[in-house]
């Protein structure tokens, strides 16, 4: 039997996971033009070669876009 994965940014669920907490669940987010973009795989800290954002919760704007080629946790905590 095969599940289809939905395609979405968000936590992995790991009891310890570091970036789980600044991770936001997504299926579709707006740039600062407004235009509007779907996320096509599913995003986790596992997961690898990710365009990223960091969204400022005061200013409510984005202010860094990065790209890694390891995993979000190697990027961010290693």
């Amino acid at each position: 039997m095969f599940f289809r994965v939905p395609n979405r940014s968000g936590p992995c669920g790991a009891q310890r996971c570091a970036i789980c907490p600044y991770m936001m669940e997504a299926e579709k987010f707006s740039d600062t033009t407004g235009k509007r973009y779907s996320v096509r795989n599913e995003v986790t800290r596992k997961s690898t070669n990710v365009v990223y954002a960091v969204h400022c919760e005061r200013c409510k704007t984005f202010v860094y876009v990065g790209e890694t080629g390891d995993t979000m946790y190697q990027r961010h905590f290693l």
